[in-house]
């Protein structure tokens, strides 16, 4: 099956071959810029501190469940070891 995104009404991203870190910085150029200085700047943080370290190098296609629960696990217990 071939995963397919529509960032624009014309042009479609074949999601088995985009690094999800390619995929945020298409986001960010089409939509980010659409949000309040303060919520880009929180976004952005959060993008480079934790999602982007567990998930950029990663094909859109091959991130699953077990990805984003391993991911939200291990923010939960920094959260709670004071390692935030």
């Amino acid at each position: 099956m071939i995963f397919r995104l529509c960032f624009s009404n014309f042009q479609l991203v074949d999601l088995e071959k985009v690094l999800f870190k390619d995929l945020v910085v298409e986001w960010k150029k089409r939509y980010a810029s659409s949000l309040a200085i303060r919520t880009q700047q929180g976004y952005e943080s959060n993008l480079n501190l934790r999602v982007l370290p567990s998930f950029g190098h990663l094909k859109v296609s091959n991130i699953r469940k077990v990805h984003i629960q391993i991911f939200f696990d291990d923010l939960k217990r920094r959260w709670c070891e004071g390692r935030w």
